[in-house]
């Protein structure tokens, strides 16, 4: 695995500071679909973690995911954003989105059967909610 540069975790700490990409490329001086890029790119090399509750069927696309529930943070969140735009992508439209503001009350929603999420595999492993 490559090493995060200061570079990738100064874009991301704009986009947290500020509140979203489009305000932090501003402040970056950079183009936003730059920002976007290399944040994606940050999040796969980090890994990213679709998670859903043990009762809910198999999720190979977008539209295996039907009307559930999004878990999620407030709009602004990489990986919220990441999640709306695939799900955005099949057309398919969650049935409402539960805004929580830890991963741990994330993961714990996600686990009761409330919804689904997306998390960085980190935080699942930390949390010993990663399925075996």
């Amino acid at each position: 695995m490559r090493k995060i540069e200061l570079d990738e975790l100064e874009i991301l700490r704009a986009v947290v500071t500020e509140g979203g990409v489009a305000r932090a490329a501003q402040t970056l001086h950079r183009a936003p679909s730059n920002v976007t890029t290399r944040i994606k790119q940050l999040e796969d090399r980090l890994g990213v973690a679709l998670f859903s509750g043990i009762g809910m069927h198999a999720i190979r696309n977008a539209s295996d995911v039907g009307r559930a529930t999004l878990i999620a943070f407030a709009n602004g969140c990489s990986y919220r954003e990441r999640l709306e735009d695939w799900l955005g992508d099949a057309n398919v439209l969650p049935e409402r989105v539960l805004e929580f503001g830890s991963y741990p009350a994330i993961v714990a929603c996600v686990a009761a059967g409330t919804g689904l999420a997306i998390v960085p595999h980190s935080v699942l492993s930390a949390l010993n909610a990663a399925s075996e």
